[in-house]
């Protein structure tokens, strides 16, 4: 086993298809919300599929579930499931979307591991290299434009008047807050 030296994870020598352990538990980790909108998909199936076989059952005209036709939505069947099958493929979706997004991430963390474990970078230096780069480049000349041949003074804008006033102006602060000086 070799290990990265960014993270502690174990990669094994050769190229596996699916992420090791600590690959999915680095992705869990990084999503630490996901079991809670996991579980809010299912409570939603469930209780819209509930809902759902009850409406049918008051539909179909079963004598048991004319008792709990109270629990009904809007005391209509055919909305109340019309309603359970919109909320029930919903929440199928958007669980099926999170399982999705998880198994894309962790593949994508698989691959960014092996990459670096190859020791191949995509954009060739690491941030640090590519900083001191910038640097140097910025400070060697290469980049900036060349000096004027002639050296021009400064210009002030304005006429120059060596007879003008100059007067001091006092500051009204508030009184009250001393701040540091």
């Amino acid at each position: 086993l070799a290990f990265s030296r960014r993270a502690p994870i174990a990669v094994a020598m050769d190229d596996m298809s699916k992420p090791p352990p600590e690959v999915v538990e680095a992705e869990a980790n990084a999503t630490p919300n996901r079991k809670f909108r996991l579980v809010g998909c299912g409570v939603g199936f469930g209780v819209s599929l509930g809902s759902g076989i009850l409406s049918f059952n008051v539909l179909t005209g079963n004598p048991d579930a004319q008792n709990l036709r109270d629990l009904v939505l809007f005391d209509n069947p055919i909305i109340s499931l019309l309603v359970d099958i919109i909320i029930g493929g919903t929440c199928a979706w958007a669980f099926q979307q999170e399982i999705k997004t998880r198994d894309e991430n962790q593949r994508r963390i698989w691959e960014e591991v092996k990459r670096r474990r190859a020791g191949g970078a995509a954009s060739g230096a690491n941030r640090s290299q590519r900083r001191a780069k910038k640097v140097v480049d910025r400070f060697s000349g290469e980049f900036s434009d060349p000096a004027p041949e002639e050296r021009e003074p400064y210009a002030r804008p304005g006429v120059r008047d060596d007879e003008a006033e100059v007067v001091m102006a006092k500051l009204n602060r508030p009184k009250g807050r001393k701040g540091p000086s």
